[in-house]
């Protein structure tokens, strides 16, 4: 499993055919602190090859601060693929999921790092930093 592309955005669409992002950013500017941002995504492509197929992938999806601490809950998503009939199994050819994860009514304490981390089996696969001003 290969996770190419994972960024946070102001809103964010995934579909079979793709994926649709709106105001990625890496920089929030904010007016003051806490702030209450009411939707914000998480966009991601994910590509399972061969060995990867017909099998359960929990996701987790944690945003924490600068020290470790979390934002909101951890979020837990469960992946799985199916090779396409006519689609070769080989080392190279893999499936793409387009997955999204959205906040509502998000509350960032205080100004400074935060990241958005991607869990796979207890090991981090992606990660997005997000400094908020």
């Amino acid at each position: 499993m290969k996770v190419p592309l994972f960024v946070f955005c102001h809103s964010a669409l995934g579909t079979d055919k793709g994926l649709n992002i709106l105001g990625e950013t890496s920089i929030m500017r904010m007016q003051s602190y806490p702030a209450k941002m009411p939707v914000c995504s998480v966009a991601m492509r994910v590509h399972l090859f061969h060995e990867d197929m017909n099998m359960p992938h929990e996701l987790i999806v944690r945003f924490i601060d600068e020290d470790g601490r979390p934002v909101v809950a951890e979020i837990r998503l469960t992946l799985k693929a199916e090779m396409r009939q006519g689609l070769e199994a080989g080392p190279n050819h893999f499936v793409s999921q387009h997955l999204t994860v959205d906040f509502q009514n998000l509350t960032v304490p205080k100004r400074g790092s935060y990241a958005i981390d991607l869990w796979c089996r207890g090991e981090l696969i992606a990660h997005a930093h997000v400094e908020f001003l």
